[in-house]
């Protein structure tokens, strides 16, 4: 059996950048395996991540690496350390940011850890999430994922311990928020405001949020995303694990309802409509011109607008149809123009047809 020293009672939690090398669980067989989710992290060269290597007494730890544990709750709803593992083992080969609670398994030659881990954050260049949602915030900002909008992927959990004779490590029990910043890009030269958004993947028993602000000693911006799983004795344990982007946002901002419009399969000599929406989300006043540029043999049609000043909050509906004359898959695309850094902002349509009567 193991046990647990708590270095530093006073300040418990500690910081570690490096590569995640590898993800897997202890297991459960034989029945001295208490289950764990392990994530192997080989700290940064810096000096503040190499000290993480060495216990009290000076001894690094073989291989150059730290152990990150945490023993995620396994219930009826969710098997929650397959789930947790899944999804950070994208991480792996990534630099990564873990905090947890820094201690020396005294049944392991006294290697330090993170015992149990709170957090794990590392930058992607996508999302796993269905529908892809990073890409579409990117796409209504007209911006770049991993140059003018940076993605972010996290996972976070309270210690599900056993009892009897697996003893649960220093402060396992105990809800304990914790939090991670995020760096923005830099700040284009047309200026704007920090933002953030996030979505989550899957919750239980556990909160997350994201915050921006501009750091006034480096005029630079930054996101903090904040976690709070609730402890095994306090209503959980919890886990949450899911994405956030971080960006400028500029002052004057187009937001359009849809990106890809599909109108579906008609019959010839029939038609449909689909409905855009354009909205001014931005802080000050945007001029939106659509020119209806349909070439003439085209199925999809609509009113042509502006240009046309939209206030702040104001939007547009766009009523598009599509009419096909001919049996075939069919393809277009509507272009939003505007005094915004996203402009042009384009719209792919697209729709099928199979035979029939057209019109007479």
């Amino acid at each position: 059996m193991s046990g647990w020293f708590l270095i530093d009672w006073k300040s418990p939690e500690r910081t570690l950048v490096g590569t995640l090398t590898d993800v897997h669980n202890s297991g459960d067989f034989p029945p001295t395996q208490d289950h764990d989710s392990l994530l192997i992290i080989v700290p940064n060269a810096d000096e503040p991540n190499q000290a993480l290597l060495k216990n009290r007494r000076g001894r690094p730890n073989d291989g150059g690496v730290i152990e990150c544990e945490v023993n995620v709750v396994r219930n009826d709803q969710v098997d929650g350390p397959e789930t947790f593992e899944n999804w950070v083992s994208s991480l792996i080969g990534s630099e990564v940011t873990a905090k947890g609670v820094f201690v020396e398994d005294e049944g392991h030659n006294d290697k330090t850890e993170l015992h149990p881990l709170d957090i794990i954050v590392a930058q992607v260049d996508g999302s796993i999430l269905p529908g892809d949602w990073i890409t579409r915030v990117a796409q209504q900002h007209g911006l770049e994922v991993g140059t003018g909008l940076f993605a972010y992927r996290f996972g976070a959990a309270a210690d599900n311990r056993k009892g009897g004779g697996f003893l649960g490590t220093a402060l396992a029990q105990w809800t304990r928020p914790t939090s991670v910043r995020l760096a923005l890009p830099p700040q284009p030269a047309s200026g704007g405001t920090p933002a953030a958004e996030l979505q989550i993947g899957f919750a239980l028993n556990a909160s997350a949020e994201v915050s921006t602000k501009v750091d006034a000693s480096t005029g630079a911006g930054v996101a903090t995303v904040a976690v709070t799983c609730l402890g095994k004795d306090y209503g959980g344990p919890g886990f949450v694990i899911g994405e956030a982007v971080a960006y400028w946002s500029a002052d004057r901002q187009l937001a359009l309802s849809a990106f890809d419009l599909d109108f579906g399969t008609l019959g010839v000599g029939e038609s449909s409509t689909r409905t855009l929406i354009v909205r001014n989300t931005g802080i000050q006043a945007v001029q939106v011109t659509i020119p209806s540029d349909a070439p003439w043999d085209s199925p999809f049609s609509w009113n042509a607008v502006g240009p046309v000043s939209l206030d702040i909050g104001q939007e547009l509906t766009i009523g598009i149809s599509f009419s096909p004359l001919h049996a075939g898959t069919h393809h277009g695309r509507l272009t939003v123009t505007s005094d915004t850094p996203a402009s042009p902002q384009e719209v792919s349509l697209h729709g099928k047809s199979h035979g029939g009567t057209p019109p007479q």
